[in-house]
């Protein structure tokens, strides 16, 4: 009988608020894995560009700072890369991304969800432009604002890399406004035909999709296929979301390393501190010890 009285309902409930802190102890609010500062690139900057630029490239013209909240807002681009060794050879998804935001940041019509966003919701969705000129616009993307794999052989730059890699959802997270970049473009090197649908078959970029949904799920994706085409994204949904994040070992990858990492990355920074611990704290509650 003693088992069902209050000392059982206690050890459970210190059990269950263990098991909460545990898993809030890897919230990417509090806690970010292997952390590397948020490098992001003014609007202005941005715009006068005419090739994409490394990291280190923009380092030493002195064009990258660290990201502050006081800054402005921070713009996350997900994007698929266009070569193997370069992800905008011939400067054609940033170009496009230029002409995009000069259109957006001169107008006030607002950008909506497609028709099937409204047959999947049941309701419609939009961007307004406005909210984009509150306050400075900063860019994050990824050969812009993190180490490049060519600079693995340093060990320093290697570390770089890889906290860099490993803060991805904190800079999701950071970010005010999410860009999916994906006109139809041809792999420089590969020559195959890149598109969103060939986004959405990469695993990095499922991961930051994923990223967005879970950690900021106010934000409205803007997704950019065509210079005049371009909508507000239909979220997923909790159930679909998880099915995403199962299949992250089906996605594409030229590393398999980066598989490891983001399964890593999938697991600790997104779903695990969103989700698990509250079926965890649950199921301590409930079934909990003696």
């Amino acid at each position: 009988m003693a088992r069902c009285g209050g000392g059982r309902l206690t050890s459970q409930a210190s059990q269950a608020a263990r098991a909460e802190a545990a898993f809030r102890r890897l919230d990417p609010e509090t806690h970010a894995v292997g952390s590397f500062p948020m490098y992001v690139l003014s609007m202005e900057a941005f715009m006068n560009l005419t090739s994409a630029k490394s990291h280190r490239d923009l380092q030493e013209e002195g064009l990258l700072v660290k990201y502050e909240e006081h800054l402005g807002n921070a713009i996350f681009v997900s994007h698929q890369w266009t070569g193997l060794k370069h992800p905008d050879p011939h400067f054609r998804q940033l170009s496009m991304l230029q002409k995009v935001m000069s259109q957006l940041l001169g107008s006030d019509r607002p950008v909506r969800s497609s028709i099937l966003y409204l047959l999947a919701l049941g309701y419609s969705q939009k961007i307004d432009p406005r909210e984009w000129r509150e306050k400075p616009l900063l860019i994050w993307y990824d050969f812009f604002s993190i180490p490049q794999l060519e600079m693995r052989k340093a060990s320093a730059a290697g570390t770089d890399l890889q906290n860099a890699v490993h803060s991805i959802p904190t800079y999701v997270m950071r970010s005010k406004f999410f860009i999916v970049l994906a006109p139809p473009i041809e792999h420089a090197d590969t020559g195959q035909h890149l598109n969103l649908s060939t986004w959405k078959e990469r695993g990095w970029c499922r991961l930051e999709r994923a990223a967005c949904d879970f950690l900021t799920p106010n934000t409205n994706i803007l997704e950019i296929t065509r210079l005049n085409h371009h909508s507000v994204m239909i979220p997923f949904d909790c159930w679909k979301l998880a099915c995403a994040l199962a299949s992250y070992f089906p996605s594409v990858f030229y590393l398999h390393s980066d598989a490891i990492h983001l399964l890593f990355l999938a697991v600790c920074d997104v779903f695990v501190p969103k989700v698990c611990w509250k079926a965890v704290t649950f199921a301590c509650y409930f079934l909990g010890g003696q």
